[in-house]
């Protein structure tokens, strides 16, 4: 049975002053294991969590997330759950507003999740505006048929990939892909300016060496590390919104998303070009079925040439998606 401590910590997530511990708590529990969630969701926890996703702090915001994934990575179940009541929504602004690179792959993890096998999922969070729209549409009523044609066009002028949702996940992971690159570009910068003082005050040839010569890789200060891991979810989560959904796969085209993609396919991290090669092949309609969207066939083969040049790449799991990839690029 559960510890007998965790109903009481249950109540104290009703105290606004002890919430932020409380929650610490429940996330060290949850972070134990798949035994640890189990017994965790067994007490009820699970309505706590949906409402404290309206949380406006920040610690508590963090704090749900990351117990989120591990209730998502154990039971996807609860993916209905969080797709109704807009409660998808706060993944999408957490992911959006905060700075951690860590907190962003926490966030891509849970929205991976929502989208993984569901249409819904999919169209909801490519479309997230923050209002109480769902991406989905009512039924309409009867209408004259010249009505109902001119009212379809209406929607699908509303509906065309440039009106993504404010909070739509292909727009979020633009603008990160571009402060990442700004990132880099500001690291080289400063490691040239470094190592040319570096190179005046050393005219004698100290052994002292280059400086920042892992910013190059590693990224930011103190948050560096994290960066590989955030890049490869950010290629995962754009794979699992436009899977086997032609919508999807137009809007990441619109926003450039394959030409980000492609640029992962350098990377120096083996994993983050794997979930790069898993996102580009699954914008490869699979088992031959074409969909209508616009220029398809031709970037299809031109991705199909970018990946065959990673069939001699050292990973085999780089070498297992090219080969994935490519089957379905050969099929039709």
């Amino acid at each position: 049975g559960p510890p007998p401590q965790l109903p009481v910590v249950l109540q104290v997530l009703l105290s606004q002053t002890h919430r932020v511990s409380a929650l610490l708590l429940l996330a060290e529990f949850v972070d134990r294991g798949p035994w640890a969630v189990n017994l965790a969701l067994g007490v009820g926890v699970f309505p706590y969590f949906l409402k404290l996703l309206q949380s406006p702090g920040l610690k508590v915001r963090r704090l749900l997330v990351f117990i989120w994934t591990k209730i998502l990575a154990l039971d996807n179940s609860c993916q209905q759950d969080l797709l109704k009541d807009n409660h998808y929504i706060h993944f999408a602004k957490h992911l959006k507003t905060d700075p951690s690179h860590v907190q962003k792959c926490f966030a891509l993890f849970v929205l991976s999740k929502l989208c993984d096998r569901s249409r819904v999922g999919q169209s909801r969070i490519l479309f997230a505006n923050g209002s109480n729209q769902h991406g989905s549409r009512a039924a309409p009523s009867p209408t004259p048929v010249r009505v109902q044609n001119r009212t379809n066009a209406q929607a699908a002028s509303r509906n065309k990939p440039d009106e993504e949702g404010e909070l739509g996940l292909f727009r979020i992971v633009k603008e990160i892909f571009e402060a990442l690159a700004n990132e880099q570009k500001a690291n080289q910068l400063n490691g040239e300016r470094k190592g040319s003082a570096a190179d005046h005050s050393n005219i004698r040839g100290s052994t002292a060496s280059s400086p920042n010569l892992s910013s190059s890789t590693s990224g930011v200060g103190p948050s560096g590390a994290s960066l590989p891991l955030l890049r490869r979810w950010i290629a995962l989560g754009v794979g699992k919104a436009w899977e086997a959904y032609d919508a999807g796969k137009s809007i990441g085209v619109r926003c450039g998303l394959h030409t980000w993609l492609l640029r992962l396919l350098s990377d120096s991290v083996s994993e983050v070009r794997t979930a790069a090669v898993y996102a580009l092949g699954l914008l490869v309609s699979p088992l031959g079925q074409r969909g209508g969207w616009h220029g398809q066939e031709s970037l299809e083969l031109n991705i199909g040439l970018r990946l065959a040049r990673l069939s001699s790449d050292a990973s085999p799991l780089v070498r297992r998606e090219v080969v994935i990839a490519l089957g379905n690029l050969c099929y039709h």
